[in-house]
């Protein structure tokens, strides 16, 4: 009896791509959603009509320190917001990615870049799963991801995109990690925290 064959590293990011795609067919719908929650926002703050100035690597500061108040006056904020009320996030690399796509293509071209990333980040967690679990687990682990309801949100959203680009670049630190390419890796890991 001979010992199966090692599996090629192309084959096996083929078969973690056809896994992503299969995660994409199942969410279409996801796919053709039109902006909610933040999406509003970022794309006020892109067009000028948001009340405070943003730059296009800062879509993520919607409350800055201090502005509570003048974002009350204006109706965004209830009337009950504490004066020192603030959420901004720092996340310099997806607010660009983000303001590049809602400019050049909107919707439709942000959405096809979550779907991008979407399927990238099973292809890498894939590769991340092949070189720390036995083989079986490791395809089962690749399936219950690219099925998992829970990618569905940033697929939806897209100012979730973030979640995509964050988790994408950690995986790529950790696969090159694993495989021996450290050089590599605070690099992406850096700009896994400039993403998310």
């Amino acid at each position: 009896m001979t010992a199966p064959a090692p599996s090629s590293p192309w084959r096996d990011h083929g078969r973690a791509l056809a896994l992503g795609l299969a995660g994409l067919a199942i969410r279409l719908d996801a796919l053709r959603a039109p902006p909610v929650h933040d999406d509003h926002a970022q794309l006020a703050m892109l067009r000028g009509a948001f009340p405070l100035r943003r730059a296009a690597w800062d879509l993520f500061a919607f409350v800055r320190p201090g502005e509570a108040p003048a974002l009350r006056v204006d109706g965004l904020l209830p009337w009950w917001s504490d004066d020192r009320f603030a959420i901004a996030m720092f996340r310099p690399l997806s607010s660009l990615a983000l303001a590049a796509q809602l400019t050049l293509g909107g919707y439709r071209l942000a959405h096809a870049a979550s779907a991008l990333l979407f399927v990238a980040l099973v292809i890498a967690a894939g590769d991340a799963f092949r070189a720390t679990l036995p083989r079986p687990a490791a395809w089962i682990a690749t399936l219950l991801l690219a099925l998992s309801p829970a990618a569905t949100l940033p697929l939806l959203w897209v100012a979730n995109q973030n979640a995509l680009l964050a988790v994408l670049l950690g995986l790529v630190a950790l696969c090159a990690l694993l495989r021996g390419r450290v050089a590599l890796a605070p690099l992406a890991l850096g700009l896994a925290a400039l993403a998310g």
